[in-house]
């Protein structure tokens, strides 16, 4: 082949990495950078002239195979050879790896220049934690510092070193095989990434020569960029996942024992990706404001670690040292990322913002052509300016965002206009709208089934509602509280449905405990209906609709749970709905319940007249009936003659009790509020009696004795 001048060559590993080759390293083996990837560089020679750039999965010749880690016999023939002075003979590993330059990756801007036995971790640190390779790198790092020990103490114990090196060499080979499964992961991820950057180029494309409109390329290209994001976290997860091997990069040191290492055979699950559709430009400000919260809290700590070090130099707090300077090391890869995503970003609107004037220009040749009318041009000119003005608030908005030194620095992501740079999201198919239809579908099914007997609440408001009495408010809520749900899953934003949400549950939960609560004192005919039969919350019609307000609560959840500063919201509406059902269910902690107080005042002179004076010194409302109670707060009110030692009859006398002056509206004689007395005016022959209010149920009835003497 044709001699190449001396240019510069990158490789691109299958996981992505790009990387520079320098004129020493031709011919020689390799690593990627990111991934550990053994590859074989070409020789100066065997480059194509004008080649510049060669991707690895279009040459698997230059592939040398997945790391893989010495067994146990390996290490222990390296070790015997090395005490005789000898050199392993292992074909081409003899040959020193060639570590390749990262191309075009700048450290962050707060990380210092690292030595250059550390420089190989630098853009290679993962953001989120992978639960096997911390369970792996926790018991390689355990195994190998037991190994160490036992050998600078010359143990010769063989069996446990043998021991070791087995647990060693079992752990090394599952890295072997989460390290293949990562591998074929980056891959994937890198040929998804690929393919979705080629789709936004061409979407882009599409809307300068017409073959899509406006709104169409928006909606595309805010997909698109949230997908593309998304992909770019993972594969950074990845290429940190790949090159980790301390186990406070993987997540933190745990404290295992054999019984944890994991069996072979194990499928590779990755966390779960954020599936949050707010605005792209929100979520990243989001982002960098919790990166740069993780950043100052691990310099706190690793500044009272090193306090702490310069008083006790003792080996667990050097361990704690150390943790925390990975620590922030991941949390200053984690600030660095979200600047280059907000970066990104700001190239993105730049790009649209070109795309607009391109599409407006077409519009006015359109216009002076006569192919585009003069109405919707002007529609077109508005919508172009406005969405021009939004991008250029919301890259002012990056910049402030890129000059945040602190969390509290970051700018709120507020305002309208990051709404209309998140048109396009995939809010239809979120979580919470399918919980809320689903609760909003209930409810409407709960008052078409059973929940009186074998009466519906729409049969009972039909029947007993005209009034406005209790049937049309138990009829009414669940309607309202459907319509509701239907109402909330219209906005964009999940932060602003989950409030929605939370609000309607907590109005529901507490309505209907108040409503339940208050059928027990209502002498209303549903009421009746409603206290008869089995338990209430057996009933199909209740069952459903509480199950529907409680659906509310979970779509709730689900919305809220992305944003971080929201997730306490569902758990601090609970506990307020809680308490309030609590104070309903208690009647205030008693102090809303009826207290009736019954004695008898008699005449001077034994006439046989006198008044029964009935007293409510409670904090509710007391109804004096003229039959049997089966409600609370309700008595029946009666004077009895007593006949024998135990048997009691009606008193026959003179008074409202039996001249009929006294006329109850529906069973009701007199109604006490809470403080207020009434007196019901006597007049008996001689006998004993008793003036007594008969409660609802079994419960002992207050009475108070007289006698009236001849």
């Amino acid at each position: 082949m044709p001699d190449v001048q001396s240019s510069l060559l990158r490789i691109y590993c299958l996981c992505g990495q790009k990387m520079r080759v320098s004129e020493k390293m031709y011919g020689l083996p390799g690593k990627c950078i990111a991934c550990r990837q053994k590859i074989r560089i070409p020789r100066k020679e065997d480059v194509p002239e004008g080649v510049s750039d060669i991707f690895l999965k279009d040459h698997p010749e230059l592939v040398r195979g997945p790391l893989k880690a010495p067994s146990a016999e390996e290490r222990a023939a390296r070790k015997a050879m090395a005490k005789v002075g000898r050199a392993p003979d292992s074909g081409e590993e003899s040959t020193p790896n060639t570590e390749l330059d990262l191309a075009d990756s700048p450290p962050p801007p707060d990380v210092p220049e690292l030595p250059k036995a550390k420089r190989s971790s630098r853009g290679s640190l993962p953001l989120d934690v992978l639960p096997m390779l911390d369970v792996l790198c926790s018991l390689d790092y355990k195994f190998s510092r037991q190994l160490e020990t036992l050998q600078l103490n010359s143990h010769d114990d063989e069996v446990l070193l043998a021991e070791l090196e087995g647990h060693l060499t079992r752990v090394r080979k599952l890295r072997a095989q989460l390290d293949d499964q990562l591998h074929q992961r980056l891959m994937e991820t890198a040929i998804e990434l690929s393919n979705t950057q080629e789709k936004i180029a061409q979407a882009r494309l599409g809307a300068r020569t017409g073959e899509m409109t406006w709104g169409e390329y928006t909606t595309n290209v805010h997909r698109l960029r949230t997908r593309r994001d998304r992909l770019e976290r993972r594969q950074q997860n990845l290429r940190g996942w790949l090159a980790a091997q301390d186990p406070h990069i993987a997540g933190g040191l745990l404290d295992l024992s054999v019984e944890n290492i994991p069996q072979e055979g194990f499928t590779l699950s990755l966390p779960a990706e954020s599936d949050d559709d707010s605005p792209l430009l929100a979520e990243l400000i989001e982002g960098l404001r919790n990166a740069l919260d993780r950043r100052t809290l691990a310099r706190q700590r690793a500044a009272e670690v090193q306090n702490m070090a310069e008083k006790d130099a003792s080996r667990e707090v050097e361990e704690l040292r150390k943790e925390c300077e990975q620590q922030r090391l991941i949390a200053r890869a984690g600030v660095a990322f979200a600047h280059d995503r907000l970066q990104q970003l700001k190239k993105d609107y730049t790009a649209d913002n070109e795309t607009a004037n391109a599409m407006l220009a077409a519009a006015r040749d359109k216009l002076r052509m006569d192919v585009l009318a003069r109405p919707e041009y002007d529609a077109f000119e508005r919508a172009i300016v406005r969405s021009k003005k939004d991008f250029a608030r919301a890259q002012a908005v990056i910049d402030r965002a890129l000059g945040a030194n602190a969390a509290a620095d970051v700018p709120s992501a507020q305002g309208t206009f990051f709404q209309r740079l998140g048109i396009g999201g995939s809010r239809r198919n979120a979580p919470d709208l399918l919980l809320a239809y689903a609760s909003a579908l209930l409810l409407v099914l709960g008052i078409f089934t059973p929940s009186l007997g074998t009466t519906s609440l729409v049969s009972a408001a039909m029947n007993f509602g005209p009034g406005g009495g209790l049937a049309a408010w138990l009829f009414l809520l669940p309607l309202a509280l459907a319509a509701a749900a239907g109402a909330i899953t219209l906005p964009r934003d999940p932060a602003l449905r989950g409030r929605a949400y939370l609000v309607a549950w907590l109005v529901g939960f507490v309505a209907t405990a108040y409503l339940i609560h208050e059928s027990a004192y209502s002498l209303d005919p549903i009421a009746a209906r409603f206290r008869a039969g089995t338990q209430w919350f057996l009933r199909p019609g209740i069952v459903l609709t509480l199950a529907g307000i409680f659906g509310l609560l979970g779509a709730s959840i689900t919305a809220l749970r992305p944003s971080r500063k929201h997730r306490a919201w569902p758990i601090a509406a609970g506990l307020l709905g809680l308490a309030a059902a609590a104070l309903i269910v208690t009647d205030a902690a008693g102090t809303l319940r009826p207290g009736p107080k019954i004695n008898v005042a008699l005449s001077a002179g034994d006439t046989g007249e006198g008044v029964v004076r009935v007293s409510n010194e409670g904090g509710r409302t007391i109804r004096l009936l003229d039959r049997r109670p089966d409600a609370r707060g309700t008595y029946l009110f009666m004077i009895e003659r007593r006949r024998g030692a135990t048997s009691v009859v009606d008193a026959k006398g003179q008074g409202p009790l039996w001249d009929g002056s006294l006329v109850a509206r529906d069973g009701v004689l007199y109604t006490l509020r809470p403080g207020g007395a009434e007196e019901v005016p006597f007049g008996l022959p001689p006998g004993e009696y008793r003036a007594v209010l008969y409660p609802v149920g079994t419960a002992a009835p207050l009475l108070s004795n007289f006698t009236i003497r001849a």
